[in-house]
């Protein structure tokens, strides 16, 4: 291991930035590549599919942390015609999109993926996209999970998918979400962090630091 991507939307700050500071001094790269106000849904800003092309052209990651999901909800293309979001058919167009990508990633099952699914939203609207994405995304990996790991923040943030902004820590409440009800604070971050390391450590053994 030499060299880690993280990428993904807003929800990958500041998942990088704990990323980058825990594997530092180990002969890691961390390479920090957000794009705010992305989606897999919207191409406006960024074709995640040409992206993440260019994502291994240039940094050839043995592992990659993907978080996207915030922006979502988006009309997308299904059967030639424009479907909207939480179809069965919208559902299955994600899929294709997130399957691009993880196979873009996994670089031929060179490298291994760690693919954050979503805790849950405040907002109830938020919370039905969020549902879709998380079984789009669960779907869209069924072929890569030799290299693709799913790692679900729903379970450790929002247990039955139920918004909350503190979780238990060590016996004390802890703020874990930004006032926006959607992303991770620096606490959250942290804990994800935790929860990637581990999962890394399964694949890269002592290269990752707190085995």
């Amino acid at each position: 291991l030499s060299t880690v991507l993280v990428t993904g939307g807003s929800m990958s700050m500041p998942l990088d930035a704990e990323l980058a500071r825990a594997l530092a001094g180990g002969g890691v790269e961390v390479v920090r590549d957000p794009r705010v106000g992305t989606g897999l849904s919207i191409t406006g800003i960024v074709d995640w599919g040409r992206l993440s092309t260019k994502q291994v052209e240039t940094d050839t990651p043995e592992a990659v942390v993907m978080f996207v999901g915030a922006n979502e909800g988006f009309p997308l293309k299904y059967d030639g015609r424009n479907v909207e979001c939480c179809s069965t058919e919208w559902a299955a167009a994600y899929a294709t999109r997130a399957r691009t990508l993880m196979n873009n990633y996994r670089q031929g099952g060179a490298a291994r993926v760690y693919w954050l699914l979503l805790p849950a939203p405040r907002d109830e609207r938020r919370q039905a996209i969020s549902r879709t994405v998380n079984a789009a995304i669960t779907a869209a990996a069924a072929p890569y999970l030799g290299q693709v790991r799913l790692l679900d923040m729903a379970a450790i943030f929002t247990p039955d998918f139920e918004y909350s902004d503190t979780i238990d820590v060590d016996g004390e409440e802890q703020l874990v979400r930004e006032e926006d009800g959607i992303h991770l604070n620096d606490e959250g971050s942290r804990i994800a962090t935790e929860r990637v390391l581990e999962r890394m450590r399964a694949d890269f053994g002592d290269q990752i630091p707190g085995g």
